[in-house]
């Protein structure tokens, strides 16, 4: 259950395809939020692109999370603490499917509750 955005100051989060129009989903869901009252506050967001890397996958593992602990990279999730802290913020909206523990470790990193945009709008990964 998705947790009114009303007077709540919200960070929106996640990775995105960097080489996509992944930033219409963002703007049709901070919309979405400003309409019930939500104040954004801020974004992190990591944008995936393709790897510089030998190894083998590039494409293949665009899905993946790039830290399983979080899904955002460990220093996308320290920004993502910081922007928290300065903002005051009551809520983190992340963009990408989470695991429980993801959710987890996020808000405990974070101090904020965390929830999935699909709570609020049914996005395509």
């Amino acid at each position: 259950m998705a947790i009114a955005p009303d007077h709540k100051k919200i960070i929106i989060a996640g990775v995105i395809p960097h080489k996509t129009g992944s930033e219409d989903r963002l703007h049709e869901l901070e919309s979405y939020l400003k309409a019930n009252g939500g104040s954004i506050v801020g974004r992190v967001i990591q944008k995936r692109g393709v790897s510089r890397s030998t190894k083998p996958g590039g494409s293949k593992q665009m899905h993946q999370p790039l830290d399983p602990a979080t899904y955002i990279g460990k220093g996308k999730a320290l920004e993502l603490r910081k922007l928290c802290d300065e903002t005051a913020c009551d809520l983190v909206i992340f963009i990408n499917p989470l695991s429980n523990s993801q959710v987890k470790n996020l808000e405990e990193l974070t101090f904020c509750n965390v929830v999935l945009a699909s709570s609020y709008l049914p996005l395509n990964s």
